[in-house]
């Protein structure tokens, strides 16, 4: 029969046991608050599941094993919320492993993994490292593939000492990365990144203060949700290549705060729902390209700019092509742009309004407060 540690007995040391023929070790010690010490010769040479195998066991520091848990396909909680847990035994690969959900989350003094650790199968991590707060820099070298992995929600949320990755990140195959790197507050840079198939990126960098922009291979092109995916990043300049976003549904506060964003932000919002607070206190923007603002299915009918300052060439151009490449609504509730006394000024006084070149009739109808749009000035 396999064997366990019973919930209602609390041991302090694993010294033996017979498992040489066990592949089941879910939540083989879970719970044993007391746990501070694991033989390295427990033998899991046959395990598939280890998930919730020292789950909440907060009093064990090292991990030592003399095996490498290389056929283990499903780790979930393997190590949920062992505050103690400083390191692993430099053998232990994980090489077979699919399934990694909050396996180390909560592990707040967990300083990194050995350079064995090359987990080339995985398809879901899910909160991974969540509030994995010791780790200060994150060698991947080892794996050499993550383009399975199709759900990377939360993966390193809270990393608050997480300052860079050191190898390419080739998350091809990602479609949920919300809070991906959510609270990575000293965050500084993404080592090549690729997030070409992701559609879902709620808070995906939120709170990143320390993120300044991303290099040439990152793209958001097919990002749908996008509720504060920058919000909070207070450093951030640019997106570079990654700002070009052409389906983006959800938006509200989208930029929040990104206080140091001075543009080249590409949106497409022919189907966005909702863009409240989308650029609150975007107080450096100035370029951006957006078009088909004004959906029928927008959930708050307004977009406001009260909180960016910046009334210059750049901000007037950027303002000239959203007014002049909105939607049609005709039939529906009045849309606002809110916008400050002195872009508003700089906007009636520019020749795109001046003027009578037709190519800018849509921009000078919504300034007029036609097709129900109206401009709010501030």
């Amino acid at each position: 029969p396999d064997i366990y540690v019973p919930h209602s007995v609390q041991i302090y040391r694993i010294t033996k046991a017979d498992t040489s023929n066990q592949t089941d070790f879910y939540s083989f010690a879970e719970n044993n608050y007391s746990l501070l010490y694991v033989t390295p010769e427990l033998n899991v040479d046959k395990a598939v599941c280890t998930s919730n195998m020292f789950a909440y066991c907060p009093s064990l520091g090292k991990f030592n094993s003399n095996y490498t848990y290389s056929g283990v396909v499903s780790a979930n909680f393997m190590f949920y919320y062992d505050y103690s847990l400083v390191s692993l035994s430099n053998n232990i690969t994980f090489d077979g492993l699919k399934y990694a959900d909050y396996m180390f989350e909560g592990c707040h003094v967990l300083s990194g993994l050995p350079n064995s650790f090359a987990p080339n199968k995985l398809i879901s991590v899910v909160s991974m490292f969540e509030n994995c707060s010791a780790i200060t820099s994150f060698d991947n070298t080892n794996w050499t593939s993550v383009n399975d992995i199709t759900d990377a929600q939360g993966m390193f949320y809270g990393m608050t000492q997480l300052d860079h990755t050191r190898k390419d990140w080739k998350f091809t195959g990602v479609t949920n990365a919300s809070s991906m790197f959510n609270s990575c507050s000293a965050l500084t840079s993404i080592y090549n990144a690729t997030f070409d198939s992701v559609t879902s990126a709620n808070y995906m960098f939120n709170a990143c203060y320390s993120l300044s922009g991303f290099n040439d291979t990152v793209a958001f092109s097919k990002v749908e949700n996008a509720t504060s995916m920058f919000g909070g990043c207070t450093s951030l300049i640019s997106l570079g290549n990654g700002n070009n976003m052409e389906k983006i549904i959800t938006a509200s506060y989208m930029f929040y705060n990104c206080s140091a964003l001075t543009g080249d932000v590409v949106i497409n919002m022919a189907q966005t729902t909702s863009l409240m607070d989308m650029f609150y206190n975007c107080n450096s923007l100035e370029s951006f390209k957006i078009s088909n603002l004004g959906y029928s299915g927008l959930t708050n009918s307004y977009i406001d700019f009260r909180t960016c300052y910046k009334y210059s060439d750049k901000m007037v151009d950027s303002m000239v092509y959203m007014m002049n490449n909105v939607q049609d609504r005709t039939g529906l509730k009045e849309f606002d742009i809110y916008i400050l006394q002195a872009l508003y000024d700089r906007l009636k006084a520019s020749s795109y309004y001046t003027g009578t070149d037709t190519q800018y009739a849509t921009f000078r109808n919504v300034m007029d407060e036609k097709n129900n749009y109206a401009v709010k000035v501030v």
